[in-house]
């Protein structure tokens, strides 16, 4: 499995990919816009990522935009037997608009921080991820 962590906060990102590492490679992009960036690379290359996790509050571009174009990125680029990715956003914000808009536009996990391993690893099951062996 190939995972994205879209996250400005460089022990917040170190620890999320600890968690994930079970999981699958993980790669840190620490704007919204390289987030994008590596997004659409790993879609020309032919290795698409499988799950993205997003903080919302990042610098160049927020995680809720981040969210919406990755989305539209892969809505046009996408095969159709190909498997949309995944999107886990994992963020200090517990508001009621942020979580409602966050999957609106198509997120399938919000985990407000401090979060734990279990929480992670409870959200991950529910999207269909198991560790690999």
């Amino acid at each position: 499995m190939k995972i994205l962590i879209a996250e400005d906060n460089k022990p917040s990102s170190y620890i999320l990919a600890k968690f994930l590492e079970p999981y699958g490679e993980c790669s840190i992009a620490e704007n919204g816009m390289i987030a994008v960036d590596l997004f659409v690379q790993s879609i020309q290359e032919g290795s698409p990522y499988d799950l993205v996790c997003i903080d919302i509050l990042m610098p160049k571009m927020d995680g809720l935009k981040v969210l919406k174009a990755i989305k539209e990125i892969e809505k046009e680029t996408k095969e159709a037997d190909q498997p949309a990715v995944k999107t886990m956003m994992v963020t200090a914000l517990g508001d009621t608009n942020n979580i409602y808009k966050a999957y609106e536009d198509g997120c399938d996990a919000y985990i407000i921080k401090p979060y734990t391993r279990e929480k992670i690893f409870e959200s991950l099951e529910d999207m269909g991820f198991s560790p690999q062996r």
